[in-house]
């Protein structure tokens, strides 16, 4: 089984060497590989790509937003799986194995993904990030797939899924600019298969834009997307248009 590892990279020169530091320091990948595609960037993150790990791939993408970029990773990846990570996320070092173990053992399985464990916040920021994952994804991901049945978590910083699924499914969908974009794959692809919201399956990942735009604004954004998403089929998106 073969596994891509796609980086969607927008001006990311401060944190895309850690992260392709731990794709390459994972325990049991063999056969993969490692796209990186450059959303059109200003700064010095192809360049780094290019020197310090010049077995990955450096694709371009001129057209800006993380669904383009997740596109054109899609169409230029080769393998049977493929693994989405943000470029300022760290995969733990067994992260592939595990990974390797759920797909092997449920054929019907398509996507997999988890929470995010922040390693640049304090302690406020901990005590977040356990309430959140101990209490309200599960609760949450209960809600979605077992009540309302319309699909599972689905976290864009870092999933993982079947390349056949995703083309059964048409691919990502371009018209959704942020919000909602992660929620409306995992919807999608759960007519095809299983998806699975894993607090095993987490990842290291900066909460830079959390610190940002706020914790509680950011947590109530996600939190409308997702349940817009799953109850209507689409993101809470005035100038989103669906088009399938």
């Amino acid at each position: 089984m073969k596994t891509s590892f796609i980086i969607p990279a927008y001006n990311e020169e401060k944190y895309i060497e850690d992260c392709l530091r731990s794709i390459y320091n994972l325990e049991g990948v063999e056969d993969f590989e490692v796209i990186v595609v450059d959303n059109n960037s200003t700064d010095k993150t192809a360049e780094i790509v290019n020197k310090k790990f010049p077995q990955a791939k450096v694709i371009k993408e001129m057209k800006k937003g993380p669904t383009w970029a997740r596109k054109k990773g899609f169409e230029e990846a080769s393998g049977d799986i493929l693994v989405y990570l943000d470029a300022d996320a760290r995969v733990p070092v067994d992260y592939y194995r595990k990974l390797d173990k759920f797909y092997a053992s449920d054929p019907d399985l398509v996507g997999l993904s988890g929470p995010y464990n922040f390693y640049d916040v304090g302690m406020g920021g901990k005590i977040f990030e356990f309430f959140i994952n101990q209490f309200l994804y599960p609760f949450v991901q209960f809600l979605a797939n077992k009540i309302l049945r319309k699909g599972s978590l689905f976290f864009g910083g870092g999933f993982s899924l079947k390349s056949n699924a995703l083309k059964k499914i048409g691919g990502f969908d371009t018209n959704i600019k942020f919000y909602g974009d992660d929620t409306d794959l995992g919807r999608r692809l759960s007519d095809v298969g299983k998806v699975k919201f894993l607090n095993t399956m987490f990842i290291y990942n900066s909460a830079r834009r959390l610190k940002k735009e706020g914790f509680l604004k950011s947590g109530v954004l996600y939190a409308i997307n997702f349940l817009w998403t799953v109850l209507s089929g689409h993101p809470l998106n005035s100038e989103y248009k669906d088009i399938r």
